[in-house]
């Protein structure tokens, strides 16, 4: 959740895979290729300087296909830090999936480079009525350089996992368990491996998976114009204590007299990331003014920060839109605001905002 527009970039095994601007609030990636699957780690750069950082697992359902049909994906290159500057060794992987026959499918992967290579196996089945389930393992080898975090060394572990995913069409609801992940101590990631090699020891993690496990749960309740939508991950550690995060929103659409597609939405959260835990509530309202303009409120009150905003946004014509917001937080008043021109060879943003004893010029 951002609490003012932010910058939001998303890396897995040590490189950059999505970098989006958000409006303040509650966001979701989906932009992501479907194929990403696993731990990714989130980085939201706030207006204010503020920045959290957490690890989200992501919920996919379990990796299927037709029966006589082979998927596969190849990749090659090298991993990119959060200023996008190359570094660690050259990569190469490879997917590949085979629908076997009444519902069961064959999958795996590999992944490598000199010092780390990470091979996995897993099989799907459709369970039909009851949903889709898969169990697979990863098997990791790594040669760690001298004075890592990690020790030294070569080391080998496995990683095991099961993933389960029912969407219920009679109550319009998805269901998706995904999964139970336990790693051997010696068990190793692609972006642990490459943190290993990083100097700055700040980057290194500190924390060392154990034991993981996602539950998400969406429901729409389309008599009463109610969305539903639950996320709660509980993660253990070989290295230091337990975390758990949740989420829980509830949206809201309904009307007022002539106005119509009113919005509103309340969202709790519990994020925790390097044993510090930030948990807090959000609401959201927005209301159409006419057919291209909207005004919206956005409330913020957590642990580390609270904030009001309001906020005015129109669409001139199909290529340009613009929005200001203003609004006071802890640490002082708020204005900001952006124009956007969609061009047919190029989308032009400029925004600008001011923080109450600081300023950051338009861009």
């Amino acid at each position: 959740m951002a609490r003012t527009n932010a910058k939001v970039t998303v890396t897995q095994r040590g490189r950059v895979i999505y970098e989006s601007q958000v409006p303040a609030g509650p966001f979701r990636i989906q932009d992501i290729n479907e194929t990403v699957s696993g731990d990714l780690h989130v980085k939201i750069e706030e207006q204010s300087g503020q920045v959290q950082e957490y690890d989200v697992s992501t919920a996919s359902i379990p990796f299927l296909t037709r029966p006589g049909q082979v998927r596969y994906k190849l990749a090659a290159g090298r991993p990119q830090d959060w200023d996008h500057n190359m570094e660690g060794g050259f990569f190469t992987s490879a997917e590949a999936s085979w629908g076997i026959a009444n519902g069961w499918s064959l999958y795996g992967g590999a992944i490598g480079e000199q010092d780390y290579q990470a091979l996995a196996l897993g099989l799907g089945r459709d369970l039909a009525l009851l949903g889709a389930f898969s169990v697979d393992v990863t098997h990791s080898r790594a040669t760690l350089p001298e004075g890592s975090a990690y020790g030294d060394g070569t080391i080998q572990g496995n990683s095991f996992r099961a993933s389960y995913a029912k969407y219920f069409d009679d109550i319009d609801s998805r269901l998706t368990f995904a999964g139970y992940r336990f790693s051997e101590e010696n068990y190793m990631t692609m972006d642990e491996f490459i943190d290993t090699h990083n100097d700055d020891n700040d980057r290194q993690r500190t924390g060392h998976d154990k034991e993981m496990y996602t539950l998400t749960y969406s429901q729409n309740f389309s008599a009463i114009n109610v969305n539903a939508y639950i996320n709660y991950t509980h993660r253990t550690y070989w290295n230091q204590p337990n975390q758990d995060s949740y989420n829980l929103t509830l949206s809201h659409y309904f009307d007022v007299g002539e106005v119509r597609g009113i919005s509103l939405s309340v969202n709790g959260f519990r994020n925790e990331y390097d044993n510090e835990r930030d948990d807090g509530v959000y609401v959201s309202l927005s209301i159409p003014w006419g057919n291209n303009r909207t005004l919206s409120y956005n409330g913020s009150f957590s642990d580390d920060n609270n904030s009001n905003q309001v906020g005015y946004y129109e669409r001139i014509d199909d290529r340009n839109n613009y929005q200001i917001n203003a609004g006071r937080a802890d640490n002082g008043a708020t204005l900001d605001g952006y124009y956007r021109y969609q061009a047919s060879y190029a989308d032009i943003d400029v925004s600008a905002n001011y923080q109450e004893g600081d300023y950051t010029p338009a861009d």
